[in-house]
């Protein structure tokens, strides 16, 4: 790791301000955010300053605060030198031992967004979120949708449930491909 946040490929330097590429949040929130990260002192230590600017970014998005506390805590020794990176949260740990013993895990987690972990496996707010979020990608855009559960099950651990899924999508990939391919050849 290069020691702080990263965003679109920037590290991320407290009292500094990001340009995002979307806001998914109503005004009110979206001005007190601004408002927020404007008042984070330049001069924080750069552990603090990954720390608040997390907080910050779980709280516009509506994260349970218990999953922000959770992936803003400092990681113990072995949690740093953990070989995959979902080993570094307590829900990674969760979700893999899961999978191992019980050979599958609730499908709101394969609408998991990318920027969000849950505190624990079985946190009651993080799990009614996921609902939410599931039935309103599924519903609204459900192409969006698909490739959010894509991303989710092309993961570890989560790639240990859905092989045969995986492999019938990476087979629909590749011949997509072909076609868009051979279409720009014609």
């Amino acid at each position: 790791r290069s020691g702080g946040a990263t965003h679109q490929g920037r590290a991320f330097r407290p009292g500094r301000t990001s340009n995002p590429i979307m806001n998914v949040s109503t005004p009110e929130t979206f001005a007190e955010y601004n408002r927020k990260i404007i008042t984070v002192p330049s001069n924080l230590p750069l552990e603090l300053g990954f720390q608040e600017y997390h907080k910050l970014v779980g709280w516009s998005l509506g994260y349970p605060e218990c999953c922000t506390a959770e992936y803003v805590r400092p990681r113990t020794v072995e949690e740093q030198r953990a070989s995959q990176h979902h080993l570094t949260h307590r829900f990674g740990k969760q979700l893999e031992d899961k999978i191992k013993i019980e050979g599958s895990y609730p499908d709101f987690f394969d609408c998991l967004p990318p920027a969000f972990t849950p505190c624990k496996i079985d946190c009651p707010e993080a799990s009614s979120l996921l609902q939410l979020w599931q039935d309103a990608l599924l519903t609204l855009d459900s192409e969006a949708g698909e490739s959010v559960r894509f991303f989710n099950r092309y993961n570890y651990p989560n790639s240990l449930v859905h092989q045969k899924y995986l492999q019938e999508k990476l087979a629909e990939f590749k011949t997509e491909y072909v076609l868009d391919q051979l279409r720009i050849s014609i």
